[in-house]
């Protein structure tokens, strides 16, 4: 009986044995295939930086390439635009332009002119005649322009009939020297007493030069928030800026009134800034309708009376 025993005891230890020795074989192999799926997740991210990064090099080094050919194969190897003042003397507000090309070279007999034109207005454009400079080597033309959006030059060399056209690699913007960006909101409320409509409204006004130079000289000199019923001027009071640097203006601009509004009557805020150049920037806000203030909204901006968008001062923009 005591053999029997003994025998159980030790297939019992024995089994112990195994299965605390197969526990330290699975904790092992688990920790092992862990360590693998690591390095194997390292090896991936590894790879796969190695492949963007060389990637982008290629990608950097085919820009590169074509950077070089573009530069071979063009005829520029120099040039400027250089933008004037605001000249406000006649009914539509100009400025001048002054070109400076460098061509690689050019064969005698050749005639050069540039073409000035705006990719926002493609049927606006001016070819102008360019004159060599004393040094020999530099194109010269000047021009006179309206307010456009922004400046492309091309530049055209013509000989025995044969002409070539380039673009040159560099725009610039005209219409933003001249101009403000004038932002502007509201609030308030309004409620219907007998026959009359009370109305208390807030309007913040900001102002900045959207042309970061070192010669900003466009600021607000004056403003005016006006209630308009049915195209008339019912109220009108004036706004005052103040200079907040940064070439920023701020005004707050406040109406409280009351007035008589029948059913259909148009009502309307308009609000009015004048700029140093002459330039009035029109923002028109309609009654509340539908528990709803943006809906027809309108923003213009004015020279002599004449809205500037969609006339002929800024040539009609393309679809």
């Amino acid at each position: 009986m005591e053999e029997k025993l003994d025998k159980l005891l030790k297939r019992q230890t024995v089994l112990i044995g195994v299965v605390i020795l197969l526990g330290a074989a699975l904790m092992l192999a688990h920790t092992t295939i862990r360590r693998l799926d690591d390095r194997m997740t390292q090896m991936q991210n590894t790879v796969g930086q190695l492949d963007s990064r060389t990637q982008q090099e290629i990608q950097n080094g085919l820009s590169q390439m074509q950077n070089i050919l573009d530069q071979q194969a063009s005829m520029l190897a120099d040039g400027r635009i250089t933008i004037g003042s605001l000249n406000t003397d006649g009914e539509e507000p100009t400025t001048t332009v002054d070109l400076a090309v460098v061509p690689k070279q050019v064969a005698p007999g050749a005639v050069v002119s540039v073409r000035l034109l705006d990719d926002a207005y493609p049927d606006w454009s001016m070819t102008l005649p360019a004159t060599l400079a004393e040094d020999g080597l530099t194109y010269t033309a000047t021009a006179t322009i309206p307010l456009i959006e922004q400046l492309r030059v091309q530049m055209i060399v013509e000989k025995n009939g044969v002409k070539t056209v380039e673009y040159l690699p560099w725009y610039e913007p005209v219409r933003d020297r001249f101009l403000m960006e004038v932002s502007i909101s509201r609030s308030g409320s309004s409620s219907r007493r007998g026959a009359k409509t009370e109305w208390n409204m807030d309007f913040l006004i900001h102002c900045y030069d959207k042309f970061y130079d070192d010669r900003p000289d466009q600021y607000p000199v004056s403003g005016t928030l006006t209630l308009v019923k049915n195209g008339e001027a019912v109220q009108s009071s004036p706004i005052s800026f103040e200079d907040m640097g940064d070439i920023s203006y701020e005004a707050e601009a406040k109406m409280k009134t009351a007035i008589p509004v029948a059913e259909g009557d148009q009502v309307e805020f308009v609000v009015e800034v004048l700029d140093n150049h002459g330039f009035t920037y029109r923002h028109v806000f309609p009654e509340e309708r539908d528990g709803a203030w943006d809906i027809g909204e309108e923003s213009s901006i004015l020279y002599n009376g004449r809205e500037l968008t969609g006339d002929a001062l800024f040539p009609q923009k393309a679809e």
